[in-house]
């Protein structure tokens, strides 16, 4: 096999398993299972620079390479976003909940 050929079959894996882990990273922030998030995020930006380490040196970055990148970074914007949410939802019903026992206590 050309050097090409194996470049561009490992391209394409990486593409691949770059654009899988960003989907799971969206789901999994929208599911609220933040050790997964965590864990994704790691992955991702491994995937990452996986993709961008299969770019030859010296040249040019192809487009799916770097749409495959931009959309990695579009999944964890997404994520983050989707998880502040919920933290923001949390941070409210605490709120609620600590002012609720305020009340009652003020009541006895």
């Amino acid at each position: 096999m050309s050097s090409d050929l194996v470049r561009h079959m490992t391209s394409a894996q990486s593409l691949e398993r770059l654009t899988v882990i960003a989907r799971s990273l969206e789901q999994a922030a929208d599911a609220g299972a933040l050790e997964e998030v965590t864990r994704l995020d790691h992955e991702l930006r491994c995937a990452a620079l996986a993709v961008v380490g299969t770019i030859p040196s010296g040249e040019a970055p192809m487009e799916e390479q770097l749409q495959s990148v931009r959309d990695a970074l579009r999944a964890v914007e997404i994520a983050i976003a989707s998880v502040q949410l919920q933290q923001k939802k949390l941070k409210q019903k605490i709120d609620q909940s600590r002012r609720l026992r305020l009340a009652y206590k003020r009541k006895d």
